[in-house]
């Protein structure tokens, strides 16, 4: 450490010296005090493509490369990476009986069952999906703001399944700014009744909700970006899933296609 010499201007290099530590405590605040959900987001994307690939190095990798401080991304990584090993040590294949000819893997066709299993391993490990959106009204009302925030998080989970009535049941629990608004404990895609399955943008899909809703002058956008999958019915009823990931959103959408096809309808994806 290096001493400063004892002399009359000593009083005068402690002050310089308190008013540098003063702004380089500045500097680091806004660090300190960062948004989890905006911090993690590069780390979301990149584990979202290594988990999209498959590649157990990959995902480790990936996986051993997310801060601390992104706990929901952590859960929601390690719970992915456990599910894959899991299926990964399931698979020892016992050789076929000499009379037995197993088909090519290209010929073998999944189940409904196999396909809804797929689509739940998939969202317990994305896990909760939660935002902030900033709002504005391009033409507020007098006493009205024009701009707000609101922070969002939705929870999808204990997911169910009845191949037999082509049901896909769960719980989904919507919070916003720390109060609960929706706690529906009876969700569920009726899968042969889908006619339309969408994936978009959330932020577009809510400027076109809130134009619907009588505020065509309202438009938002969130941090970190979230991509929708709506599954829409033939009474025009809907479930909507969220993702941090466009591929991961893809990926989803074209499952519940196929699940809905195996139950008898043929909804079409438009995007």
């Amino acid at each position: 450490m290096l001493k400063l010499k004892t002399t009359m201007r000593a009083p005068a290099i402690w002050a310089l010296a308190a008013a540098a530590g003063a702004l380089a405590l500045a500097g680091v605040a806004p660090t300190a005090v960062a948004d989890p959900v905006t911090a993690c987001a590069p780390s979301g994307a990149a584990w979202d493509r290594a988990s999209g690939s498959g590649d157990l190095v990959k995902m480790r990798a990936t996986l051993r490369s997310i801060p601390g401080v992104c706990t929901q991304l952590l859960e929601r990584a390690h719970a992915r990476l456990n599910a894959v090993e899991a299926r990964r040590a399931a698979r020892v294949e016992r050789p076929p009986a000499q009379h037995y000819q197993a088909p090519p893997p290209e010929e073998r066709s999944a189940s409904l069952g196999d396909v809804l299993n797929q689509i739940e391993t998939e969202l317990i490990a994305q896990g909760a999906v939660a935002w902030e959106g900033f709002a504005h009204d391009s033409n507020p009302q007098q006493g009205y703001q024009a701009d707000w925030t609101y922070q969002k998080r939705i929870d999808a989970t204990d997911f169910t399944y009845d191949t037999d009535s082509c049901d896909f049941d769960y719980h989904f629990k919507v919070t916003v700014d720390g109060k609960v608004s929706t706690d529906d404990d009876n969700a569920g895609i009726p899968l042969k009744d889908l006619t339309t399955i969408r994936i978009s943008n959330l932020a577009d899909v809510i400027k076109v909700r809130d134009a619907q809703n009588g505020h065509p002058t309202y438009s938002s956008h969130l941090q970190p970006t979230i991509y929708s999958v709506e599954s829409i019915r033939n009474d025009g009823k809907l479930n909507e899933f969220d993702f941090y990931s466009l591929e991961t959103a893809h990926r989803i959408g074209h499952l519940l296609q196929e699940a809905s096809r195996k139950c008898g309808a043929d909804p079409v994806i438009r995007e």
